[in-house]
């Protein structure tokens, strides 16, 4: 299991558990739960490059699905819905 898929897992079973907004405390310790061979180093590292809009030389846009709040702190992004137009089916 790669590290994305590994952040991936935990931030979902998170959520399984009602959290909403995640540390990186939470993330990462469920992480090392899941896959104790990983390194905590390794785990926050690949934290920052999920984050959407953060380029980064190995993640791209598809990888990405977090959303920083504040410092130590993410959430599932959740992309902003699009505003329907009033003026719909005019001519």
């Amino acid at each position: 299991m790669n590290l994305k898929t590994l952040v991936q897992t935990a931030v979902f079973q998170l959520r399984a558990e009602g959290k909403s907004e995640f540390t990186t405390a939470d993330i990462c310790n469920l992480a090392l739960q899941i896959d104790p061979n990983r390194h905590r180093r390794s785990i926050l590292g690949t934290l920052p490059g999920l984050v959407v809009g953060r380029r980064h030389p190995v993640y791209t846009q598809a990888d990405q699905f977090l959303e920083h709040v504040r410092r130590g702190v993410y959430r599932m992004y959740q992309p902003p819905e699009k505003e329907v137009s009033k003026r719909r089916n005019r001519r």
